[in-house]
């Protein structure tokens, strides 16, 4: 018990341990006078609906925020905590290292993340995730801290910096970052989170991680992040998943802070921590139920680690970077395009050193390292490929689908074949509802084709699909590094960070695309300006960094409080209330029509068993009815289902009523807000429209029309009988 309680100090040094405790306890305070009410047990779609259209007050809602936000905390110090056992168990650190404090204990989470995934993995295949699985890592974890957790050597002192200035870029952390706190233990309002992300981890607790959805292909990503939101799930505090995000978010920085510390000091390190605060996208991405957050996190501990050992050619560091790039492509289909670009970029480091003479990393660090990196992602990678034979299913070999005799065949082709052979007229669409879809694509169609442009600086939003979501424009000081500052560690990390965004850049138009090439970026940037020495030019930046700092804590204090925390933290608001006045993304349309649904399902007017089919429409992260997602803005549901019957609508309806469904919910705004941006699918638009038209005619119940979204719910029992 001595090397655990050791090991945890060292984890969280000082009074860290006693202000856990302290919250934990007053968690539990909380909780006992609340009477529970944070907790409820909710048995089926009734008490469900209960539970959203129900106020609380401000104890259980309090309780509620502590202990997510405690669950969060505690999974993170138990992550270090891991890290830290394995770490010391495979022998990953030097004899004498020269890692900072906080270094060592980013590396240790981004480890100890890789073991927590692996293991809730294991739990996940045998269709065994909950709370359970959650207490039986916790002690497993301390159980290792106990045996092989002793903390490693001393940390060294802090180079160079006075001790009565130390806190001096916290406190001025903190302050900047008080608007982030609240909104990360707000309910979900992202778009993408309630399409996919919660979603996936709900499915993951119900033990389908084995299914691979052909329609929605991104139940078919990589889950890596989301076997930690399905572990916060259950244990009840799913309100503490954006908390966990926003801690791997500063978990980033302090990697990234660490890595221009590396390379040229305590100076580099703190312009890389003030760049990289301004780079908005890296934090706002760190309140939302999505992976970006993780995914950045990985990276660039992996970076870092490949950094040191450019630096002390340590077999350990190997090791380090294949745990945390393994979690990376744990993490998101996009990964294994980075981990190529850093392990490019460490390949031909390794090549240019041995051409002068130096030695080849050994075999066995080597092999560690492959291995600690292929471990998290063999299973989804594995289970795409035998059922599919994409690994990265779809980017590799294209969406498929079974057909009518049970064969599996690519969608496009065939797909393309059915919309050439049923054209669609203007005048087939002639109801006024549907004129957006006869016209021509307008500017919206002239969107831009990457990122690779100056207008991500000028027009942020348009590369974004949330405000706020913009990059700053200081990262690209690290064009300066070869003349300010060069140095061996400091131009591959300009190469690695710069081939990374050109590789993601040039193939997608989303900012969040290329996130984990920011930090490294920021870090370069930190190190150009740790290599200027004229006071005059570094003020002036410095003026800048803390003008467009304090300008974006301004603009999260706004959108806070458009955001209502007062309310909600007050319990004065029901979350159905809360959440449909705010929307996904600010589009509020959608939300109205899943509780009208909800509560139509409550009170049995859907029938004794409804099941949903969504057209154009996946978000069930709060559609508490039994649903078929479709994650697509152009009804690829519909269409792969009018494929597989030869376009005969009447088949199509005969097969989802044969599948248990029992209503169609077709959201035709958000085909009509997107149509633009993609002219080459607006036939297979015209398509669903004109098949999903012929179900309408008899006036189907519209649920809901704001902006985006016009919802239609079709009886499927009744069309039936109409078209025979």
């Amino acid at each position: 018990m001595t090397r655990l309680r050791e090991t945890l100090l060292w984890a969280l040094p000082g009074r860290g341990l006693r202000v856990l405790a302290a919250l934990a306890a007053l968690a539990g305070v909380v909780a006992v006078l609340a009477g529970g009410a944070s907790w409820p047990h909710l048995d089926g779609p009734t008490d469900r609906w209960a539970a959203l259209t129900t106020a609380p007050g401000p104890v259980a809602r309090l309780a509620a925020a502590t202990w997510a936000a405690g669950a969060a905390g505690a999974l993170v110090l138990l992550q270090v905590v891991t890290g830290a056992a394995v770490m010391a168990r495979l022998g990953l650190e030097p004899a004498t290292p020269a890692d900072g404090v906080v270094e060592r204990r980013v590396v240790a989470l981004a480890v100890g993340a890789w073991a927590w995934s692996l293991g809730l993995l294991v739990f996940a295949a045998l269709g065994a995730l909950g709370p359970g699985a959650v207490v039986a890592l916790a002690a497993v974890s301390l159980g290792a801290a106990a045996r092989w957790g002793s903390p490693p050597a001393p940390d060294p002192a802090p180079e160079g910096e006075a001790s009565r200035w130390r806190w001096v870029p916290s406190i001025a952390l903190l302050l900047w970052a008080l608007p982030l706190l609240p909104q990360a233990l707000l309910p979900n309002w992202d778009w993408d989170a309630a399409l996919h992300h919660l979603p996936m981890a709900q499915r993951l607790l119900e033990g389908r991680a084995w299914e691979v959805d052909l329609d929605c292909a991104a139940f078919a990503a990589p889950f890596g992040a989301h076997l930690t939101y399905a572990a916060l799930m259950a244990i009840g505090a799913g309100g503490g998943v954006a908390a966990y995000n926003l801690s791997l978010t500063f978990g980033t920085l302090l990697a990234t802070v660490s890595i221009g510390r590396a390379i040229g000091g305590p100076r580099a390190g703190r312009w890389t921590g003030a760049v990289l605060v301004t780079v908005n996208i890296v934090w706002e991405l760190g309140l939302d139920a999505r992976v970006d957050a993780g995914l950045t996190f990985a990276v660039t501990a992996g970076a870092l680690a490949l950094v040191r050992w450019t630096q002390d050619r340590c077999p350990g560091r190997l090791a380090t970077a294949g745990a945390a790039l393994g979690l990376a492509l744990a993490y998101k289909a996009s990964a294994p395009l980075m981990v190529v670009v850093l392990g490019g970029c460490w390949a031909a480091l390794v090549l240019v050193d041995r051409a002068r003479g130096a030695a080849l990393p050994g075999a066995r660090p080597l092999a560690l390292g492959l291995v600690l990196l292929a471990a998290p992602a063999l299973f989804p990678y594995g289970r795409n490929l035998l059922a599919t034979g994409d690994p990265l299913y779809p980017h590799l070999r294209k969406a498929r689908y079974v057909d009518r005799e049970g064969n599996l065949r690519p969608l496009a082709p065939d797909q393309a074949a059915l919309v050439a052979t049923r054209p669609v007229r203007d005048e087939d669409l002639a109801d006024t509802r549907y004129a957006w879809a006869n016209a021509e694509p307008g500017a919206a169609g002239q969107a831009p084709r990457s990122l690779l442009t100056p207008a991500i600086f000028s027009s942020p939003r348009r590369f974004s699909r949330k405000p706020l979501h913009e990059v700053g424009v200081f990262f690209p000081l690290a064009l300066l590094l070869p003349l300010l500052a060069p140095s061996r560690s400091g131009l591959w990390l300009l190469a690695a960070g710069g081939l990374m965004f050109v590789a993601v850049g040039a193939q997608t138009t989303l900012l969040r695309y290329a996130l984990p090439a920011f930090p490294l970026l920021a870090a370069a940037a930190g190190v150009a300006l740790g290599g200027v020495r004229r006071r005059v030019p570094l003020v002036l930046v410095g003026l800048a960094l803390s003008g467009h700092a304090g300008l974006q804590s301004w603009l999260e204090w706004r959108k806070l409080r458009e955001l209502d925390p007062g309310g909600w933290f007050a319990g004065r608001v029901d979350e159905a209330s809360w959440a449909s006045q705010v929307g996904y993304n600010g589009v509020r349309a959608w939300l109205p029509t899943a509780f009208e649904l909800n509560r139509r399902a409550a009170a049995g007017e859907l029938g004794p068993a409804p099941k949903l089919f969504l057209v154009a429409e996946g978000k069930g992260d709060r559609l508490l009815v039994p649903y078929a997602p479709d994650q697509s803005w152009h009804g690829a549901t519909w269409l792969t289902l009018l494929t597989r019957q030869g376009g005969d609508v009447a088949a199509a309806v005969a097969e989802l009523e044969a599948r248990g469904f029992t209503h169609i919910v077709v959201n035709h705004g958000y085909m009509a807000h997107n149509v633009g941006y993609a002219p080459s699918l607006r036939e297979r638009v015209r398509l669903s429209l004109h098949t999903l038209s012929e179900l309408e005619r008899r006036e189907a119940r519209s649920a809901a029309e704001h902006e985006q979204e016009r919802v239609v719910v079709i009886e499927l029992s009744r069309e039936r009988e109409r078209l025979r």
